[in-house]
């Protein structure tokens, strides 16, 4: 028994070390419960025992056995049941496609060219095979549940993948693992994340981080599940595997995006400062309302008719159409979609003199034929990812609830109201959004009447305990109260009027509690604050900065046009030239180009990656070569030609 108490000491000592060198957060949350322990802040609820030549869990004052006293069993049987079948324990990390040899024929003819289809169908049409069902090297795995950990060595013996993410929600179990697991032997010949006692969102972003690792092993992501983790956890790795930003935001959407934000360059269009703020004396007792689309915003129609005139109101433009019904006009429109389907929301005002007074906020890839609706007079651009103003007021929301959330909190507004950022489905009727909203969906109940069909996560409620959303809102609830963390400051207050999530650092209010402080609307006061912290000159160095955007996207065609594929002795190394010699000359990844060349590479290298991983006859690598070179280069040359058509206007 002496040798397997140096075992189970030596292994704690490996792995507090390993983890205080290389995982500092799982570190510090095993010393808190090492330290609540010995003070008896803290109950053990398991102990560890060793029977039947194998360690168990034994739950305190209980006769239960985490492993029924056959671990030794339990591990051999774990590693056996991993298998490199792509139809079981596999999570899917791209779009499924088809091409055929008449849809080449047809993308060829394309002249969209933000159409997708059209940089990525000649290569993929190479080397699309069969359905695949095996896979030569797992290359990337998850563990849900750790229990002791017994059978992870066991399982990386068996498939050797370079990454892996470690799962566990009990924190107790996890300590008790670093006496029978040595993961600091696991991260010898790998790299290795951990997830252990996590909240919602820190989990999501670890598993970014790990997604992110070598991106283009992500094509099959095989997993192990271990019963006493929740199920819950896989459906929220699925969430963070879907909700990717090249899989949200495609690179041609990016691409549009930059070069309609060039186009309105070109037109002297008013752009925003940074340095906007409603903080002085005037704005001091000034309310600020932000209407959103979500199911609150027309349950609450009869208090908002009520009282949105002692308020400036701030309203995204899909609730326009809703607003004209019950002649509510918004002082402030907030628009962010980049595509000409938002259009949908203004072709169903009625009268678009409705918002003529209004002032209207927008990002500045808004398309031209929303622009040409309102007067340039009220039109002030602000920028979604892009750079090509100095000091313009910038934003990296994913949606338009988190931009305008965003802007009115750093914009300084000392009482901010919210309404319709629910960011959550009704609890009652399961809408995701309030009257005709164009992606507003019903979620059908169950049966039971007590939840919904499809996969929905739940989160904290404003007024209630817990309220369900979808991956989308979720996205987006993750980004506010990130907003609300790093954003506000002790002076703003942020009530909360939506019957859906809550918001960090925000006050629930009900509208029935609702009491007006304010006396008159300083809408003129808001107008021309705006008008002075805005501009329409290109400056000098903006003018330098998009010369120096042209300069890389001409060197790099250079650079990749000199790669030597003979080097390229796996195809790891290959990928990884792109995505160094794209990223190298990037200043702080600041070019415009380097970014949507990332999101591309993300998109596609993946497929190429698997094709050369398990395909028996891959394709000719110069032959692939020369197919990616094509489609880079002909993202390079849309993009060189709006450059040019800016630097043109603009002398």
């Amino acid at each position: 028994m002496s040798h397997i108490n140096d075992l189970i000491s030596q292994n704690f000592q490996d792995n507090i070390s390993y983890l205080e060198q290389n995982h500092k957060d799982v570190y510090d949350k095993v010393l808190a419960l090492e330290s609540a322990i010995a003070n008896g802040y803290y109950q053990e609820k398991y102990a560890l025992v060793y029977e039947n030549d194998g360690f168990d869990v034994k739950e305190s004052n209980l006769e239960n056995h985490l492993y029924h006293k056959e671990s030794l069993a339990h591990t051999l049987l774990s590693a056996n049941s991993v298998n490199n079948q792509t139809n079981n324990y596999t999570i899917e990390g791209f779009v499924q496609h088809r091409f055929s040899k008449d849809d080449i024929s047809s993308l060829e003819k394309e002249t969209n060219n933000f159409e997708y289809k059209k940089y990525i169908a000649p290569i993929l049409y190479k080397i699309q095979t069969e359905e695949q069902h095996e896979l030569v090297k797992l290359n990337k795995f998850v563990f849900f549940g750790v229990g002791l950990g017994l059978h992870i060595l066991d399982i990386h013996k068996k498939i050797a993948s370079s990454t892996y993410l470690i799962i566990e929600d009990d924190l107790e179990l996890f300590r008790l693992s670093l006496f029978c697991t040595n993961y600091q032997k696991l991260a010898q010949n790998a790299k290795v994340y951990f997830s252990i006692f996590e909240s919602q969102d820190e989990f999501m972003a670890t598993a970014s981080s790990f997604l992110e690792e070598k991106y283009y092993q992500n094509h099959y992501i095989k997993f192990f599940h271990l019963p006493n983790q929740a199920e819950e956890k896989i459906l929220n790795f699925q969430q963070a595997v879907s909700s990717q930003p090249h899989l949200r935001f495609l690179f041609t959407d990016m691409l549009l995006q930059s070069t309609q934000v060039l186009s309105n360059l070109s037109n002297n269009y008013s752009f925003m400062k940074n340095s906007l703020s409603f903080n002085s004396s005037q704005f001091q007792e000034t309310p600020f309302l932000l209407i959103a689309s979500g199911p609150s915003l027309q349950k609450e129609l009869n208090w908002l008719k009520v009282n949105y005139k002692n308020f400036i109101t701030v309203a995204v433009s899909s609730s326009l159409h809703f607003l004209e019904e019950h002649a509510i006009t918004p002082n402030i429109i907030i628009h962010m979609d980049p595509f000409e389907q938002s259009f949908i929301s203004f072709q169903k005002i009625k009268n678009i003199k409705f918002i003529e007074n209004s002032i209207f906020l927008c990002s500045a890839s808004t398309p031209k034929s929303i622009i040409k609706l309102i007067d340039k007079k009220q039109i002030f651009f602000f920028e979604t990812s892009t750079h090509y103003k100095e000091d313009s007021f910038k934003t990296l929301a994913p949606c338009i609830g988190s931009t305008a959330y965003q802007f009115l909190l750093q914009c300084k507004t000392s009482h901010l109201y919210l309404l319709g950022l629910d960011l959550a489905i009704d609890s009652e009727t399961g809408v995701t959004h309030s009257g005709n909203h164009q992606d507003n969906t019903t979620l059908k109940l169950n049966k039971n009447g007590n939840s919904f069909k499809k996969d929905l996560i739940k989160v904290e409620g404003n007024f209630t305990k817990e309220v369900q959303t979808t991956a989308d809102f979720y996205i987006s609830l993750f980004t506010i109260n990130n907003l609300s963390k790093y954003l506000k400051t002790e002076e703003q207050t942020v009530y909360n009027l939506s019957n859906g999530a809550k918001i960090l650092n925000s006050i629930p209010l009900h509208t029935h509690d609702f009491i007006s402080k304010s006396s008159h609307n300083p809408f003129q006061k808001v107008f021309d604050n705006i008008r002075q912290y805005s501009s329409s000159e290109f400056s000098k160095n903006e003018s330098m900065n998009i010369k120096e955007e042209l300069m890389y996207a001409q060197n790099i065609k250079k650079t990749l046009l000199n790669i030597t594929i003979d080097k390229a002795t796996t195809i790891d190394i290959y990928l990884e030239y792109f995505i160094q010699e794209t990223r190298s000359q990037s200043k702080k990844n600041s070019y415009e180009l380097s970014v949507i060349l990332d999101s591309f590479y993300h998109y596609l290298f993946s497929y190429i990656y698997n094709h050369y991983q398990n395909d028996s006859t891959p394709l000719d690598l110069h032959t692939l070569h020369q197919l990616l070179l094509q489609s880079i280069f002909n993202i390079i040359d849309n993009y060189i030609n709006f450059l040019n058509k800016v630097l043109h206007a603009k002398h």
